[in-house]
Parts: structure tokens; C-alpha cells; sequence
């Protein structure tokens, strides 16, 4: 990862420096997952690309400057032929004949003699020239008028305002899975630490029968039941310690770290607890959401592409300048000469039929609308259910949580009691199995909701879009400032 990718997403090195001495705080998790996440990486990518899309929309009036260049060969021959006749016992020279464009023969005399053989030479001269053509064209065209230009401009812009709420609902997604991880450890460090004492009161009632049976005070029962206790509890510890690692594994994978097994964690404050009642929580996740305005800026977006197909219909007009210079060398080297040719030409085009597909798209643009419609209001029935299990979930946990806390208290005493009386002799080692089966499971799950309550909390924060919100924006808001393209971003809500 490069520095400026990680300074634009999130913490600093100097601050990583700071909390690595201590215990890792979740303020610290946090900072290191904008640092350090794929899934946010990704998103920032998508939101760069989007950041292109409005000036890729206005090249279509830019000017375009092409260039050209030809060049060919041509070649031509010219040549003569002389002929002599040999007659052998006289030699009779009959002439020479010049070949070419224009000539003339000559005749000679001799004397006859004896018949003889008669032979014939010739020789054939040959000269070839050359000449040579070429051309060089260079033509600058600058669109006057296109009217896709206007529509594709603005469906671009609402592309980037939703990679842009696509980023802002990735981040905080990373931040509410580091919370989740976070507090599974906290719960898994708990329960283990409860799973010890339970092993330690196991084993502390298992030598207690062990010590009647042989005083005989109890029969061998009490001591088997009280050595099955021991057994299940060590057997719990071990599956506690092994889902700690885990979890240890996970939290360290999600943040980027080494050695997870030297993680340690500190305490968090409790959350804050909201006072608003369901129906206002979700009215403010559908005031909020980001996948909300997501599909809503999906409806504009395909509205923009049927605007697009309605302007295909208009006129386009451009104006194009095109230089022209030819050359050619004439015959065995002579020059020619050159001719220069600038031409401006303006050109309009009305597209009057395209064999219906302009209409068929239109009418799969008009469906686009309807479809993105749907999408809008089933997504808006799944948030109202969300926020409301969400919601539901967090007074269900407070109740539990605190019932449980008096079991706790009730079952602690009451172990003790049957703890005393055992010993005594006045109760028995089955009532003694249950109280602390009892005091166990009570602990346990006293420990396990109150994490879940702190998670529960917070997922209902990350429902209406308000969970570490200072965090996403501050996240948003960087990720502008190191962009050039997406300045405007900051200022966005």
C-alpha cells in the first residue's frame, strides 16, 4: 500500500507508533482497518474511476486532430537492339537496325561469294527511370452540437455521488465488523476466565466428595457425579480457550496484525444508549441510508440514459478544417512539383432512421425506470424490518441482561449455601451438581449478552447510518482532499 492511498483512507503512522505500546483500544482498531482494508481500498478505486466519468462525458465536444500520410513509387523502361549476319565462306554485313521511338535502317554492299552458313547476333540495351507521389493530410474536427452531451454529463455526476456513498457505506460496514470482532474476543477472553472458575468450583467439589466418600460419609455416587462435573467443565474451558484463538486470528487478520496471540485488548466504555423510539430510528435510516440513496440515484441514472437515447434523435454538427499537400518527382529524377489543398467544410447530421433501435431502446430504458423503481421501494421494505429487528433486539438484550444479572446473584448464593450444607452434610451432592450447573450457565450467559448487547447497540446505529458517522465523514472528506477530482466531495453530505 502506497503512503499517499494510506494517508488519503485513514491513520498515521506516528498514531500506530503511539497505541502499539499498549493495549490495542478500539478507537486504534478502527484507525488501523481505514488504514489497512482491501474492501476499502477497492471502493476507493471505484470512486476514482467514477471521478473520471463527467470529464469523459465532455470529450465528446472536444476537438480531435488526426494526421495522415502516402507515399508510392512508379517505374518506366526504354532500350535499342543491333543485329549482324554471318554468312561463312563470304561475310556479307546487311546492315544495322536502331530500335526506339524513332529511327532509320542502313544497307550495306559486299561481294557474293560461295554459299555458306548464316548466323545472327543481337544485343539489347535497356535503361529503366523512376518517379515518385506521395501525401500528407492533416484534419482537425471540433463537434459544434451533440445533444447526448448534456444527458451523459449528468448521469455521470450522479455515478460519482454514488461511488461516493458507496465508499462512505463501505467504511462504515469495516468499522461495525472491527467492533464485532473486537467484542468477540472481549466475550471470549470472559468466558474463559468464567470457564476457569468453573473448573476450579468443579474440582473443589469433586476432592470435597472425594474426602466424604472416604470419610464415609457418602456413597461412591457423589463422587462420580462430582468427577463428571470436573470432566464437562474442563472440556468447556477447552473449547472456550480454542474459540478465543479464533478469535484472536480473526481480529487480527480484519486489522493487518502479526503474533495474534499476543493481542491484547483494552476495555471500552459502554456505548451510548439512544432514547428514540422505534418509528423515529426509521424514519432516520430512510432519511440516511447510503443503499437507499443509492437506488434513488439509480432511478435518475436510468432516467439520464433514456435522455440520452431521445437526444440520438437530434441533429450533431461539427466543423472540420483538412490541409492536403501532394508531391511527385518526375522521370530519372525530374521534380514535378507540389499541390497544397485547405478545405473547411461544416458538417450537419440528422440521423432520420436506424433500422428501430433507437426505439427498442427506449422502450428497455423505460423499463430500466420501472425496474429501478421496484428496486427502490423493496429495498425500503427490507430497511424498515432491519432497523426494526435491530431495534427489538437491543431492548430484548437490555432486558435479558439485566435478569440475568440477578440470576447471577441468586445462583451465586445459593451455590454457597448448598456449598456449606454439603459440607455439613444436610444437602445432597446432586443439589450441589445442579446449583453450580446452574451458577455456571447463568455467568456464561451473562457474559455473552452483555457483549452482544454492546454489538446489538451499535448495529442499530449502523442501520439508521449514524454509527461512527464523524469517523465515515472524516474518511469522505480525506479521501477528497487527496483526489483532485473529488474536492467537491467534502462538501456533500
Amino acid at each position: 500500500m502506497s503512503l499517499g492511498m494510506s494517508e488519503a483512507r485513514g491513520g498515521t503512522d506516528g498514531a500506530m507508533r503511539l497505541r502499539a505500546t499498549g493495549p490495542l483500544t478500539l478507537e486504534a482498531a478502527y484507525d488501523r482497518a481505514l488504514a489497512n482494508d482491501e474492501s476499502i481500498d477497492i471502493a476507493y478505486q471505484e470512486l476514482r474511476n467514477a471521478g473520471l466519468q463527467p470529464l469523459s462525458a465532455l470529450t465528446r465536444l472536444a476537438p480531435q486532430l488526426t494526421g495522415s500520410v502516402s507515399a508510392g513509387r512508379d517505374l518506366t523502361s526504354s532500350g535499342n537492339r543491333t543485329s549482324t549476319v554471318i554468312v561463312s565462306g563470304l561475310q556479307t554485313t546487311t546492315g544495322t537496325t536502331t530500335t526506339g521511338t524513332t529511327g532509320t535502317g542502313t544497307t550495306g554492299t559486299g561481294t557474293t561469294g560461295t554459299t555458306g552458313t548464316t548466323n545472327t547476333l543481337s544485343t539489347v540495351n535497356v535503361g529503366t527511370a523512376t518517379s515518385a507521389t506521395g501525401s500528407t493530410s492533416l484534419n482537425l474536427s471540433q463537434p459544434l452540437f451533440d445533444a447526448s452531451v448534456f444527458p451523459a454529463y449528468r448521469s455521470a455526476k450522479l455515478s460519482l455521488e454514488s461511488s461516493r456513498l458507496s465508499y462512505a457505506s463501505t467504511v462504515r460496514d469495516i468499522l461495525y465488523g472491527v467492533a464485532n470482532a473486537f467484542y468477540e474476543v472481549l466475550k471470549d477472553q470472559r468466558l474463559v476466565q468464567v470457564d476457569r472458575e468453573a473448573v476450579d468450583l468443579a474440582s473443589g467439589q469433586f476432592e470435597l466428595a472425594r474426602a466424604r466418600e472416604q470419610a464415609g460419609e457418602t456413597v461412591s455416587t457423589d463422587t462420580l457425579r462430582a468427577q463428571d462435573t470436573a470432566a464437562q467443565a474442563r472440556q468447556t474451558l477447552v473449547q472456550a480457550e480454542n474459540n478465543l484463538i479464533l478469535a484472536r486470528v480473526n481480529l487480527a487478520n480484519a486489522l493487518s496484525l502479526p503474533n495474534p496471540e499476543r493481542l491484547a485488548l483494552a476495555e471500552p466504555a459502554n456505548y451510548p444508549v439512544g432514547s428514540a423510539a422505534m418509528e423515529p430510528q426509521i424514519a432516520r435510516a430512510m432519511d440516511r441510508r447510503e443503499d437507499l440513496r443509492i437506488d434513488a440515484l439509480n432511478i435518475g441514472i436510468a432516467d439520464q440514459s433514456r435522455q440520452t437515447i431521445l437526444a440520438e434523435y437530434a441533429p450533431t454538427l461539427s466543423a472540420n478544417l483538412t490541409a492536403t499537400q501532394e508531391f511527385s518527382g518526375g522521370a530519372f529524377g525530374r521534380r514535378s512539383g507540389n499541390d497544397t489543398d485547405v478545405q473547411a467544410t461544416l458538417n450537419a447530421s440528422v440521423p432520420f432512421f436506424t433500422g428501430g433501435q433507437r426505439e427498442l431502446d427506449l422502450i428497455t430504458a423505460r423499463h430500466n425506470i420501472a425496474k429501478a423503481k421496484l428496486q427502490l421501494g423493496s429495498l425500503a421494505k427490507t430497511v424498515r424490518t432491519d432497523v426494526a429487528t435491530a431495534y427489538l433486539q437491543v431492548k430484548t438484550l437490555q432486558s435479558t441482561v439485566a435478569e440475568l444479572r440477578v440470576q447471577v446473584e441468586a445462583n451465586t448464593r445459593n451455590y454457597q449455601v448448598l456449598s456449606t450444607q454439603y459440607s455439613a452434610g444436610l444437602s445432597t451432592s446432586l443439589d450441589l451438581q445442579s446449583a453450580l450447573r446452574d451458577l455456571n450457565n447463568s455467568r456464561a450467559q451473562l457474559v455473552s449478552n452483555s457483549s452482544d448487547l454492546e454489538v446489538a447497540r451499535r448495529n442499530l446505529d449502523r442501520q439508521t447510518a449514524s454509527f461512527e458517522d464523524g469517523r465515515v465523514r472524516q474518511a469522505v472528506e480525506r479521501v477528497a482532499k487527496f483526489g483532485g477530482l473529488f474536492k467537491s466531495l467534502s462538501s456533500a453530505k
